[in-house]
């Protein structure tokens, strides 16, 4: 079986792998990426690798995530000081 793609050089043995696991009598032996020959494990290891999108998406989140929590904590404070406030009134006309 030959498999060929332009763009990404995982996603094809991923996709293989996919066909084949419910298949017990085909298996990979070996595979040329990018130029360069490699055997079963390293094609093995080489389908764990997350796909370009995935490694994309997991660096977009973790530039994200302080911008996110320091969001979280200023809101935090501005509903705190409005709770305050509304107490202090809620008190006052009494």
């Amino acid at each position: 079986m030959t498999v060929f793609s332009y763009e990404d050089a995982i996603s094809p043995i991923k996709a293989i792998f996919d066909f084949l696991k419910d298949k017990d009598f085909l298996n990979i032996k070996a595979a040329v990426i990018e130029g360069v020959y490699n055997n079963s494990q390293k094609v093995l290891a080489i389908k764990d690798i997350p796909s370009k999108e995935e490694l994309l998406t997991k660096l977009i989140m973790s530039l994200n995530s302080p911008i996110v929590g320091f969001v979280n904590v200023t809101g935090g404070v501005q509903t705190k000081f409005v709770r305050v406030l509304k107490e202090v009134l809620n008190n006052g006309r009494k």
